[in-house]
């Protein structure tokens, strides 16, 4: 049985929303998310990227880089509020099939011995 819940989140308030959206992390290096990030505090560069807040050479993997993560979370937080949760639908080509498959399993729970609920 499939069970299928709205995924909930915490969204920017529609007029911060331009300047907290960020490009996804693993899409650029260090510099090119500091460069991207200079002058905007609110940038979730400062959360997804943390190491941009440390010195240059920090290793990304370093405590200290999840740590500012968790302290520059902290100050955006007050900038997000909750979202009840939806359902979102993703379209991929056939030739992207692993990221549909991985799409939808983040979002779905699916056993056969799960009973539905009440």
């Amino acid at each position: 049985m499939a069970i299928i819940r709205p995924f909930r989140a915490l969204r920017p308030r529609p007029e911060l929303a331009a300047r907290i959206a960020a490009v996804p992390y693993d899409v650029v290096n260090r510099d090119e998310a500091a460069a991207l990030a200079a002058g905007n505090p609110l940038s979730f560069l400062h959360v997804s990227r943390a190491e941009i807040d440390l010195p240059t050479g920090t290793n990304p993997y370093a405590d200290a880089v999840y740590e500012k993560a968790v302290a520059n979370f902290a100050a955006l937080r007050a900038m997000l509020q909750p979202h009840e949760g939806s359902i979102y639908q993703t379209s991929v080509s056939p030739e992207d099939e692993e990221t549909l498959k991985r799409a939808l399993s983040d979002g779905v729970s699916w056993s056969p011995e799960t009973p539905p609920e009440a």
